[in-house]
């Protein structure tokens, strides 16, 4: 497929691509692979062909190098921006304005038995595991409790930290929701679904759809790449977190491809609104600013209740799945539709997160992120501790 490129195209050229498709063993077996997996009966209606897609000065089709080359090199771009202009020159400093502070918990004494155990199960290993490294060190089994726990805490993010993470976050679904609204309000199918299938693949791209496609994924990429090799300590719900932003990279991608953007800036637009009550509500409870706190997370559940709990399950999924018959017996397709239905798994998990949230709010409790709060522990509370294997 002529169409579809790749970073090999950038870096290799064409005359050398060619000598290696034809006259060595990986080039062909890579041949006929690449035409199996771009396979038009695999992405397309039937009776529609790559050629039919091909782009025209007049009409514009999605290019699958857009996705596979510009996001990743974006995301670059966003990443750098972070590191030396938004997080030293705003974030930081308004996090020491604000006056919270920056202290990480003390590592607990250095043990080759208890660091084992707890790279191998976290602060809750099994009770023979715990039971035996208590012998093996001659403590007792709190004391190897406490010290998991101490590790725990020395590893987690700060609320400095946290502050200046969820400022990020707030900037990028900020920037995306403003940039979503200026380009989806003049947009037809905003305001009937139905027009995402009318005609469909045979829909134009017009450059603010571009952007808007290309500057999402670029930063879900960012988010991505930045939690995989954060140092600051590991989320509570980083499986979550991990799924849920393979699901949208996924989705974004493909959903390119095949021509799914009318749908998919939908999607997008959903899926980002919540996001901004929620960070700006966490970033003034990391401040001790508690006034805004209950106002911002009340924002922010009417909005996901409405944006993630209806319209995307009552709106999208229902117009996908039995408003849209031209997308029947497309196998991508239905790829995506496994994708989105695990999507709207991830939301309800979420939504039960968010439910048990309120229920400690009315049974006396606070607003505090799920994700955080440990217990204090001090390092005299290892001193009998040995380190016989040392």
């Amino acid at each position: 497929m002529s169409a579809v490129k790749s970073y090999v195209d950038i870096f290799i050229s064409p005359s050398t691509q060619h000598y290696i498709v034809n006259n060595s063993l990986v080039g062909i077996w890579w041949h006929e692979l690449s035409a199996q997996i771009w396979s038009p009966s695999l992405w397309l209606p039937k009776e529609l062909t790559w050629k039919d897609l091909q782009s025209t000065k007049n009409f514009t089709y999605p290019s699958a190098n857009d996705v596979f080359v510009y996001p990743l090199l974006f995301c670059i771009v966003i990443i750098i921006l972070k590191y030396f202009i938004l997080d030293p020159l705003i974030l930081v400093p308004l996090a020491d304005s604000a006056g919270i502070p920056n202290k990480r918990a003390k590592a607990p004494p250095s043990n080759k038995t208890l660091e084992k155990l707890y790279k191998r199960h976290g602060t809750k290993p099994p009770q023979k595991d715990m039971l035996s490294a208590a012998q093996e060190l001659e403590v007792t089994q709190r004391h190897v409790e406490r010290w998991l726990r101490h590790k725990r805490n020395s590893e987690a993010c700060t609320k400095y930290s946290k502050f200046v993470e969820c400022g990020f976050h707030f900037v990028g679904h900020t920037g995306i929701t403003l940039y979503g609204l200026v380009v989806m309000l003049n947009k037809p199918w905003l305001w009937d679904i139905e027009i995402c299938w009318q005609g469909y693949p045979r829909h134009n791209i017009t450059p603010d759809l571009w952007w808007y496609y290309m500057a999402g994924l670029s930063y879900y990429w960012a988010s991505t790449f930045l939690q995989m090799f954060s140092i600051k300590g590991k989320r509570s719900d980083a499986v979550e977190m991990m799924l849920h932003h393979f699901f949208t990279v996924i989705l974004i991608t493909f959903s390119w491809i095949i021509n799914f953007v009318r749908v998919g800036t939908l999607i997008l637009m959903v899926h980002e609104c919540a996001d901004i009550p929620l960070i700006a509500a966490k970033m003034f409870k990391y401040a001790q600013i508690d006034a805004p706190t209950d106002i911002l997370f009340v924002v922010f559940l009417l909005v996901w209740l409405y944006t993630r709990c209806y319209l995307y399950p009552f709106w999208i999924l229902h117009s996908i799945f039995f408003e849209a018959p031209i997308l029947t017996g497309i196998p991508i397709v239905i790829f995506c539709k496994g994708l989105l239905l695990g999507l709207m798994i991830l939301n309800l998990i979420w939504t039960g997160l968010i439910a048990s949230i309120i229920m400690k709010k009315f049974t006396g409790g606070s607003l505090e992120d799920i994700r955080s709060g440990a217990e204090e522990v001090s390092d005299e509370d290892f001193s009998s501790v040995t380190r016989k294997d040392d």
